[in-house]
């Protein structure tokens, strides 16, 4: 089974994305586990499976135990990683959207 990648279009509109949706792990259609650093999931609906990179990595452990909006998630990626906004925004917006069209995400508005 081969795993999927994470380019995907973007679909949201950033500015009703910022502060609306609030984002938390869906325990129900996931299954996660960290090896070597990296977060690889499993989504237990489809089976197809997942393997993101650091940045990924932090942004799924931050919403495990978490309900955040995006402006947090930009926020907390950017001190985590000592970058600006306008360096991991469309980024950030490309991984959120897809973990919410692949269901590993419950979007609370």
């Amino acid at each position: 089974m081969p795993g999927k990648s994470l380019r995907v279009k973007i679909k949201s509109d950033t500015g009703k994305m910022e502060n609306k949706k609030k984002y938390s792990i869906n325990n129900e259609n996931s299954s996660w586990k960290e090896v070597d650093g990296e977060i690889v999931i499993i989504n237990l609906e489809t089976t197809h499976y997942y393997s993101l990179n650091k940045t990924g990595t932090f942004i799924w452990n931050q919403l495990t135990n978490n309900e955040l909006n995006f402006n947090e998630i930009i926020l907390m990626t950017c001190e985590a990683f000592g970058q600006e906004e306008k360096n991991i925004k469309d980024d950030v917006i490309e991984l959120l959207d897809h973990f919410e069209e692949e269901n590993l995400v419950v979007v609370k508005e």
